[in-house]
């Protein structure tokens, strides 16, 4: 899904969009929701590997550098996750970048601030989901030693968070009456009003410079306390099967084996 949104957005951007930023900005709130969802199910994954799958983990060197990260689990699936998101927004940097090279028309757009604000709005929803998957990643861990987890403790974890992030600051500026005054930075733990506010085309809000720095370094902080997890599940090694199963499997490659050609005695055989 992801590499095919990323060459339809790339058709629509270099062709009939011209280089308009507003292709960049679809693009990369595609991807925030995108990986958001499929995180949601994959670090609800359970993090212990039935024997059948150790059995075929990749054993070689390079296999295990390249494909480790796909096995399943929820801090592989966290990585996997976080590694959508910033994939896309290194293409849509080096769009940008690349992007002026191929028309006139295509360079002048690239000059706007919707650019800029287009990549303000990837970094801060990339931000998002580091943080919100990596806090839910860390509660289902915690949860796991208790006896509970699953994939729907893990979504609802994460309805939570997303109800405590939105509603928090709303009762905090009730009660400080800065709700009168519209959007804040103390509303940087709201992804909804703070990417509405970054797509509005009145330009950055003036909260931006804030936000472009708590955001990343709050996700850095979450990203760094989610290694244990991840690392934990990347040691799992191959296994070697059990006698039983690999008499089974060598019976059933026989069976499945084509029958030796003949050996010719004579010329017209």
């Amino acid at each position: 899904m992801h590499v095919l949104f990323t060459g339809w957005m790339a058709w629509l951007f270099v062709g009939p969009a011209t280089g308009d930023a507003t292709v960049l900005l679809l693009y990369l709130l595609f991807l925030t929701v995108h990986w958001y969802a499929m995180g949601v199910f994959m670090t609800g994954e359970s993090p212990e590997l039935s024997m059948r799958v150790r059995r075929h983990l990749p054993q070689s060197f390079l296999g295990r550098v390249f494909l480790t990260w796909f096995n399943p689990g929820p801090g592989t699936g966290y990585l996997f996750a976080v590694c959508g998101m910033l994939a896309g927004l290194a293409t849509v940097a080096l769009g940008v970048n690349l992007g002026g090279s191929l028309s006139t028309e295509v360079a002048r757009n690239l000059k706007s601030g919707a650019v800029q604000s287009a990549l303000y709005v990837g970094t801060i929803g990339t931000s998002y989901v580091v943080i919100y998957l990596g806090l839910g990643l860390l509660l289902i861990r915690w949860l796991r030693r208790l006896g509970h987890g699953g994939m729907f403790l893990a979504a609802l974890i994460q309805v939570l968070l997303l109800c405590l992030g939105v509603i928090g600051p709303m009762l905090g500026a009730t009660f400080s009456q800065s709700w009168m005054y519209g959007y804040s930075a103390l509303h940087m733990s709201n992804p909804f009003w703070t990417l509405y506010r970054a797509t509005e085309r009145s330009g950055l809000p003036i909260e931006a410079s804030v936000l472009m720095t708590s955001l990343p370094l709050a996700a850095a902080v979450v990203f760094v306390l989610t290694l244990r997890a991840v690392a934990r599940e990347v040691r799992h090694v191959r296994v070697a099967k059990p006698p039983r199963v690999a008499e089974e499997d060598a019976a059933l490659a026989a069976e499945h084996a084509l029958p030796p050609r003949p050996t010719p005695v004579s010329p017209w055989d």
